[in-house]
């Protein structure tokens, strides 16, 4: 009996699994017929329009506008404080008249010596020139303007047109020598005519002066002598 049983099981089963690959089947041919339908819509919709682009200007901009400057707030009125009570004060009382007493006079105050003076001040000690140098001997001096002398006459050149003439004479002249140097001369006592003077001073520049001796070098002294113009000798 149980043999009979199980085999409408098995045919139950496998007609099963029949109806549904079969509805599988469909199914999926639906769905592939749906997309080919869907793709070749696609392929026949006709191109969308071309986009048109316009250039606008942008708008121009608004003036700036200043904003008004609120309204100032009014005042606060000042409220008046109330009046103040003024309180007078009693008069003051008089006070008592205080008599101080006379002060006790001073004694006398010392009076002190006067300072003496002060000694004034010690003179400075002036420092004493030096003592002058001590004259030369006069023979030394007179001795050598004897040399100073002779010198000049031997360079007196006697004026031709005064040697012509026959003319003499002398002209006393001074100046200053100083270690055999004459300077400053000059005529004192003009001669007879102005070609002696000139000679004569010429004759002082022009003549070897002799070294003075040691008691008369540095020393500058002032001399007065004769040129002489005589025919006698000769120059």
């Amino acid at each position: 009996m149980s043999a009979t049983l199980a085999l409408p099981a098995r045919d139950d089963a496998e007609a099963g699994l029949g109806r549904a690959l079969l509805l599988a089947f469909i199914v999926e041919s639906l769905v592939l017929a749906g997309l080919v339908t869907m793709m070749a819509a696609k392929s026949a919709a006709p191109p969308p329009p071309p986009i048109r682009i316009a250039l606008v200007a942008p708008p121009a901009p608004k003036p700036a506008v200043t904003p008004k400057p609120p309204p100032k707030p009014l005042p606060k009125p000042t409220p008046h404080p109330p009046p103040k009570r003024v309180v007078v004060p009693p008069p003051p009382r008089p006070l008592p008249k205080v008599v101080a007493p006379k002060p006790a006079p001073l004694p006398p105050s010392p009076v002190a010596a006067p300072t003496p003076p002060p000694p004034p001040p010690l003179p400075r000690a002036v420092p004493l020139p030096p003592p002058p140098p001590p004259a030369p001997d006069p023979q030394v001096k007179d001795s050598y303007l004897g040399r100073v002398k002779a010198a000049i006459q031997v360079a007196v050149r006697y004026p031709p047109a005064a040697r012509m003439m026959g003319e003499q004479g002398r002209v006393e002249v001074e100046f200053t020598l100083k270690d055999g140097v004459a300077d400053g001369v000059r005529v004192l006592v003009p001669g007879a005519t102005a070609a002696f003077n000139a000679a004569a001073l010429a004759a002082v520049k022009a003549a070897r002066m002799p070294a003075p001796p040691p008691a008369l070098a540095g020393k500058r002294m002032s001399l007065t002598l004769w040129v002489e113009f005589k025919l006698h000798r000769d120059y």
